[in-house]
């Protein structure tokens, strides 16, 4: 009896691979040979958006549609392992110990493989990406609002703005004493002091690409960076600093296709 039930469910599982065999076969995959995608990308080391990602790609194998090159640039944050907000009441915030910011531009270049095509109707497209490029990183100054002194007739604090020196400045949440840090001084202080150092960076991530328009681009990416540069990026003057980061990320992407425009043979009559 056991023998008998194993027979048919060897049969009914042979049956069911050829349908699907038969199925894949007879449809066609879609055909395209220049692709533009924008996103955003969420890391292990970056903020609340991790950074923002540009990518063009063009198809390399015309015989079975499964390889495509692709160029992208990045813009990201990369913070410290130390990094954390202290507030003050409910509108500003400062990071103890931080007196640069680390942002890091990527040019990659990328060999991206279809494992799992996508076709006209709907489904899933899988790729496996392998990529690596150059970095530019740059050190932006943290700037801080500090107490310079306290004006002994009005009892006004007298304030100005500085990049973060742990040997100057110190967090007193009374705000009583010179040195004593009352805020932060804002993304847009510290542009004039932005120190540039170049890299290198590397990644292997996995794409899922869905949607039911042909020309539609949109999807999610997982995978891993590694950026490294030609010397420490001192971001935490009192803590270990890095030349080398490792993160996870998980971007999600949007764009459109351009299509490959069918031969039509009444032309050659």
């Amino acid at each position: 009896m056991n023998s008998f039930k194993l027979r048919h469910l060897r049969a009914f599982f042979f049956i069911l691979f050829c349908c699907i065999v038969c199925l894949g076969f007879g449809q066609k995959p879609v055909e395209y040979n220049r692709e533009t995608s924008y996103g955003i990308h969420f890391s292990s080391m970056g903020g609340t958006i991790g950074g923002i990602d540009f990518k063009k790609a063009w198809l390399i194998d015309d015989l079975n549609e499964n390889r495509t090159a692709s160029v992208q640039v990045s813009l990201a944050e990369l913070k410290h392992a130390k990094e954390s907000d202290v507030a003050f009441g409910d509108l500003d915030s400062f990071k103890p110990g931080k007196n640069n910011g680390l942002y890091v531009l990527r040019s990659s270049i990328a060999i991206e493989h279809t494992l799992f095509k996508k076709y006209h109707e709907d489904g899933i497209k899988l790729n496996l990406i392998l990529g690596g490029g150059l970095n530019i990183g740059f050190l932006k100054p943290y700037y801080v609002e500090y107490v310079v002194e306290i004006d002994p007739n009005t009892n006004i604090l007298i304030t100005d703005f500085a990049q973060y020196d742990p040997n100057v400045h110190n967090l007193d949440l009374n705000g009583s004493t010179a040195g004593t840090v009352i805020s932060s001084g804002g993304f847009f202080k510290g542009f004039d002091g932005i120190k540039v150092r170049p890299g290198l960076n590397a990644k292997i991530a996995m794409s899922f690409e869905f949607g039911e328009y042909k020309s539609s681009l949109q999807g999610i990416e997982i995978g891993f960076l590694t950026d490294i540069f030609t010397e420490r990026m001192v971001t935490f003057p009192e803590a270990k600093n890095k030349f080398l980061f490792t993160s996870g990320y998980v971007g999600i992407f949007y764009g459109r296709r351009k299509y490959k425009k069918p031969k039509d043979f009444r032309e050659y009559r």
